[in-house]
C-alpha cells in the first residue's frame, strides 16, 4: 500500500503538514551519525511563520517539540512545509533546495553536515512516481514508456 501511494502522490502546498512531515523524519535518523550529544535543530517554516518546531536528534529516540525544549539551538533550519515534504521524499535533495533558496541550514559546518546525513530518504523514495511536475507547474502522467502525458484535470 505505501508503494502505491508514493506511486500516485500528487503532492501540493496546501496537502503539507510540518508537524507529520518532521515527525516521520526523526523516524529516520540514524542516531550513529550524530554528534555524541545529539543536535537541537529549530525549523522556521517560511508559509508558517508563527508555528516553530525543533527537532531534538539525541537517544534513545529523536522527537519534534512545537515549543522551546529549553535546551540551546544546535541549527536553524529555514525553509517551507512543501520543500522539507519534497526533501522527505527525496523530490529534491538539500544541495537543490538550498542552490535554489528554498532550504537554508545555519550552524557550525560539522553539525550541518551531521544533520544532513543523518537523515535517511523515506522508505518510498526510490519508488517512480506517476506523475513528473512540468516547469509550468502543471503535472504529467508518465505511460508504461516513460512518456510524459499531460494529466486530465
Amino acid at each position: 500500500m505505501g508503494w502505491w501511494g508514493a506511486r500516485w502522490l500528487e503532492l501540493h502546498a496546501h496537502d503539507t503538514d510540518a508537524a507529520y512531515v518532521l515527525w516521520a523524519t526523526c523516524r529516520l535518523v540514524e542516531l550513529d551519525k550524530l554528534p555524541r550529544d545529539g543536535l537541537v535543530v529549530r525549523i522556521e517554516l517560511a508559509d508558517r511563520p508563527k508555528d516553530q518546531f525543533w527537532m531534538l536528534l539525541r537517544r534513545p529516540q529523536p522527537e519534534i517539540c512545537s515549543t522551546h525544549p529549553g535546551q540551546s539551538e544546535d541549527l536553524l533550519v529555514q525553509t517551507d512545509s512543501e520543500t522539507l515534504a519534497r526533501w522527505h521524499l527525496r523530490h529534491i535533495s538539500y544541495e537543490e533546495a538550498a542552490k535554489t533558496g528554498r532550504m537554508r541550514v545555519e550552524g557550525p559546518s560539522s553539525y550541518v553536515k551531521a544533520f544532513i546525513g543523518c537523515i535517511r530518504a523515506s522508505p518510498f523514495a526510490a519508488v517512480e512516481a506517476a506523475f513528473v511536475e512540468h516547469e509550468n507547474g502543471q503535472l504529467r502522467r508518465l505511460d508504461s514508456g516513460r512518456q510524459a502525458t499531460y494529466a486530465d484535470s
